[in-house]
């Protein structure tokens, strides 16, 4: 049923044309699942005729992050269209946003560690000072 859009000519009933509409709206990795399990494959049968590794057909599927030699060689083997996909670009454009947020986030966490240590020691340096002024204040009363 995934691939019902290559038929587009039929008159298929409301419910599939809905269907395919929520295919075509999944991440390419999920797109390829489907298929990969309609045509009644592993992830391993599928990786050895991509000349693949199964964990890297796991991760597209996950993630549906795959670049575009490797994509071409999936949709040949699970007979989906050779289209330029829209999904793929998207999908790029999420990761690169999640590596940039992820980079960002690592740096800001890195610069509060360095201040949470500035300001422990500068704590210290207080705690420090504070006590030597108490014992100053102790000598002058006695």
């Amino acid at each position: 049923m995934l691939f019902l859009r290559m038929h587009v000519n039929h008159n298929y009933p409301k419910k599939w044309k809905e269907m395919i509409i929520f295919v075509e709206s999944m991440h390419i990795g999920l797109q390829i699942k489907l298929a990969r399990i309609a045509k009644g494959l592993t992830q391993q049968e599928l990786a050895e005729r991509i000349f693949k590794t199964r964990p890297l057909v796991s991760y597209i599927e996950q993630r549906g992050i795959v670049n575009e030699k490797t994509l071409s060689e999936i949709k040949k083997v699970l007979d989906m269209p050779q289209q330029n996909d829209q999904l793929l670009a998207e999908s790029k454009e999420q990761y690169l946003h999640l590596e940039s947020t992820h980079k960002f986030m690592k740096q800001e966490m890195e610069f509060l560690a360095r201040e949470i240590e500035l300001l422990k020691s500068e704590n210290e340096a207080l705690r420090q000072l504070t006590g030597t002024q108490k014992e100053l204040i102790d000598r002058l009363r006695s």
